[in-house]
């Protein structure tokens, strides 16, 4: 039987992606008024478990990422949009793009 090894992220694309998804779980986080704990149910894990996810220092599974969107109603590929992140990213560095009080305004109505 053949092993199969897990290849680093080209460029880094995994960590990014982990960043976007964590970043839009925050955004509706604070879009329902809730904070990190009421994702422990949803995900069937502690309050440490739920924070080493939204802390980048554990990864995020497809399962954890399909209860996630379950939770807030919406599709998982939602969660992994990048747009709003982007936005945000260029307005840090001084680059085109809104600021993330507008960019975040137009997800929440």
């Amino acid at each position: 039987m053949t092993s199969i090894e897990s290849m680093p992220a080209a460029n880094g694309y995994g960590a990014y992606m982990q960043s976007v998804f964590i970043w839009n779980v925050n955004m509706l986080l604070l879009g329902h008024g809730l904070n990190q704990q009421a994702l422990c149910a949803p995900l069937g894990l502690k309050k440490q478990a739920v924070s080493a996810k939204m802390t980048g220092k554990t990864t995020w599974t497809i399962q954890d990422i399909a209860a996630v969107a379950d939770f807030f109603d919406v599709s998982p590929l939602y969660l992994l949009d990048a747009t709003l992140y982007e936005q945000k990213t260029r307005g840090a560095n001084g680059d085109e793009g809104a600021s993330l009080v507008a960019a975040a305004t137009v997800r929440f109505p």
